[in-house]
């Protein structure tokens, strides 16, 4: 390959890196941590409650007071299964010597004979070795429902529509799948895909999923939340189901945690690839990684004429900019330029497994790296980053923020090409830093906001979280803040049970805060108009993407600031569905506004499955709007302070998006969406709102719930410089 832009003679071979000790660290940090926060709620002593102030202005604070005894001090840890790991690994290592490439079917005797005996095993194969779509679809004959999880819905939605092809089956019947505000099955679908998030809303109305024989968990090493929430509740689960057969499939070799968690066995699958070549860049400066990655992709078209490429970049908007830069600077009469990201309408995801005459050029998120297979890749272009949820426990905010990738991330995403020809990986980090990365992500239940995950437990009758056995435990301090925050919005009681206003929330396919003020909206009489923003809220931005260097760059910001009001983002996006409604949904009011209409159309779906849902009529007030909105998202309150803002909880110091309808307003008051984090810490979705809006909504949260002398708010009113 002639004039690379990396450094041929910096090849290495994965699997001659040795571990790092980074996650050892990370451990160790987390015990000293949970070690902190259980000193402090031990020295609570005797005291019942906990007071929290928040001061909003000279003349009017907040005092919230929380039941000590809904805190957790401690972990009760369940040890009963160590004994076994080591005598277990050996076995695994002993099993799994011999090196020629094998195939699901050699091994699927083996896996039947195995479930005859454990009520658990473990597969371990690498991505394109078929045990997504070959395992489920062998085990028919052995069990008569199966329910295969996916960690995103266009794995479980293209994995269903192959295996229902290959067994010559019509889509929802004998194969189906089941996603977010989606259900292709029937009551005689066998083999079932779904979300994660699906099957734990299904485990609400069938504790002991009396209607499945095989649970299989796909994917299991990216540790999502919800997997790791199903993984615990299962363990669980045989205590009772003694029938149930559970699989966990994985594709990468760190397999220790699951082995010792279920004391499980385990089947390898060697399925060999075609030869890589991972290069490494030489030098260059780790903030402008986009750049390079750009770089990289065009010189590579150029100088290699042949091949289909997979380019991994973090997120939407750097997957959109590297989408227009490409169009400029690559042939399109020769070449297919694809995006793929996880918001995404499923047909546009779908895109990319159609057969063309073209060089594909796919632009990637991590939703590439092992849940969907895609035939052909020649080439990866790997830019080391990923977007990682980061909840901070001490500031109390959730940030979308860009780390680096993992090892086995890496491994992963080199993976996808050699499927059927010799590969080539171009790594936009050095030999250096590849050494210096942790050895596998951080699973999201060490990492983000846990509200959703605590409800959802709660949800599952797992009232008591000190002894609810998990893979990995999240910190007290997180787990504490969710339960603060359940208990003040009366989604659970003083004893940390949850309420009938709590299984309400459960029930709705939506985060809690968004879920909380949609059932708000109802006591506000606002239903219609709230359910209207948060199905809004819901999509991807509802905007087309027009750069600064498009022609219609002037004209379309023009139509952004007139649709803005003076106070509110929320009531911008409902005021831009109702116009977009009387004209009957037409088209051309899309196009005049620049809105996306694929995600206005998703938006309309998800709206009108809530208003089935809840069939709520004759609810429309729009003067309680951002009351609803202040029922869900009262964390989400910031105060004006010298030209900046500053949560009102943690006093983090954040800014107004230059987007929104009241940028550069400096309101005293604004309650947001979400924070995104680049230089500085950005404000989402930003609504002018009042401390006596704030309070009444609290206030009215605790008559509601009346709950007596010692309640969830003890004091709650205006104070003249307490």
């Amino acid at each position: 390959m002639s004039d690379k832009p990396v450094d041929e003679t910096q090849k290495i071979k994965d699997d001659d890196v040795k571990k790092h000790q980074m996650e050892k660290d990370i451990s160790s940090e987390r015990q000293i941590e949970e070690s902190s926060e259980s000193s402090k709620i031990n020295n609570l002593g005797s005291s019942y409650e906990i007071n929290k102030k928040i001061i909003l202005d000279s003349d009017t604070e907040l005092n919230l007071s929380i039941p000590s005894n809904l805190y957790i001090d401690k972990y009760e840890v369940n040890r009963s299964l160590e004994s076994d790991s080591i005598s277990l690994l050996n076995f695994l290592n002993n099993n799994n010597e011999s090196e020629k490439e094998e195939t699901v079917d050699d091994k699927i005797d083996q896996i039947k004979d195995l479930l005859e005996n454990h009520n658990v095993l473990l597969i371990q194969g690498n991505t394109g070795c078929g045990k997504t779509t070959r395992i489920p679809r062998l085990l028919l004959s052995k069990y008569k429902k199966i329910v295969c999880t996916q960690p995103r819905r266009i794995a479980a939605i293209s994995v269903a529509k192959k295996v229902a092809k290959d067994m010559n089956s019509e889509i929802g019947k004998l194969v189906g799948y089941s996603v977010r505000f989606e259900n292709v099955s029937s009551e005689n679908t066998r083999l079932k895909f779904v979300t994660d998030g699906i099957i734990l809303k299904e485990i609400l109305f069938d504790r002991n999923l009396k209607k499945y024989d095989c649970v299989i968990i796909d994917e299991a090493h990216e540790r999502s939340l919800n997997i790791d929430i199903l993984l615990g509740y299962l363990k669980r689960l045989l205590k009772i189901r003694k029938d149930l057969k559970i699989i966990i499939m994985s594709a990468t070799i760190a397999t220790e945690k699951f082995v010792n968690f279920f004391n499980c066995p385990c089947v390898t699958i060697k399925h060999k690839t075609f030869p890589l070549t991972n290069y490494f860049i030489k030098s260059y400066e780790p903030t402008n990684y986009f750049e390079e990655t750009l770089k990289t992709v065009i010189k590579l078209y150029k100088t290699e004429p042949t091949g289909d490429v997979l380019v991994f970049l973090t997120g939407q908007d750097e997957i959109k900019d590297a989408y227009f830069t490409l169009l400029e600077h690559l042939d399109n009469d020769k070449c297919e330029i694809l995006m793929v990201f996880s918001t995404m309408p499923p047909q546009d995801q779908e895109l990319i497994f159609k057969k063309t005459n073209k060089r594909k050029i796919i632009l990637s998120t991590n939703i590439c790296e092992t849940s969907i297979t895609i035939e052909n890749i020649r080439y990866v272009v790997d830019c080391g980053r990923v977007k990682m949820k980061k909840y901070s426990d001490s500031l109390g905010i959730e940030i979308l923020d860009v780390v680096n990738i993992s090892k086995a991330q890496a491994n992963q995403r080199s993976g996808r090409a050699g499927r059927t020809q010799p590969g080539t990986v171009f790594r936009i980090f050095t030999r250096n830093e590849y050494k210096n990365m942790i050895e596998n992500p951080i699973p999201e239940i060490l990492s983000c906001n846990l509200n959703d995950a605590v409800l959802i437990l709660k949800s599952l009758g797992i009232t008591n979280l000190k002894i609810f056995d998990m893979i990995d435990k999240p910190t007290l301090e997180s787990v504490n803040n969710s339960l603060e925050y359940l208990f003040i919005t009366r989604a659970i009681n003083v004893k940390g049970e949850i309420t009938l206003f709590g299984k309400r929330i459960s029930n709705i396919p939506l985060d809690a805060n968004l879920s909380i003020s949609l059932l708000a909206s109802i006591q506000f009489g606002c239903f219609e108009e709230v359910s209207t923003i948060v199905s809004m809220l819901s999509v991807d931005q509802i905007f087309m993407d027009i750069t600064s260097t498009n022609f219609l760059y002037k004209k379309y910001i023009e139509r952004r600031e007139s649709l803005k009001n003076n106070y509110s983002d929320f009531v911008m996006l409902l005021d831009i569905y109702q116009g977009w409604e009387k004209t009957l949904f037409d088209k051309k009011y899309l196009k005049h506004n620049f809105l996306s209409t694929r995600n206005m159309w998703q938006a309309k779906r998800i709206r009108e499955q809530l208003k089935r849902q809840f069939n709520i009529k004759n609810s429309s007030n729009r003067e309680n709007i951002l009351l609803a909105f202040c029922a869900g998202f009262y964390p989400n309150t910031a105060k004006l302070v010298e030209g900046s803002y500053k949560t009102i909880f943690n006093e983090t110091n954040c800014y107004v998006h230059f987007t929104s309808c009241i940028y550069k307003k400096y309101s005293k008051y604004i309650l947001y969406y979400s924070i995104t984090k680049t230089k500085k810490e950005y404000l989402r979705y930003c609504n002018e709102i009042t401390s006596e809006m704030l309070c009444s909504v609290l206030k009215r949260t605790i008559e509601l719930e009346g709950t007596g002398k010692k309640g969830a708010l003890k004091s709650f009113k205006k104070n003249k410089k307490i």
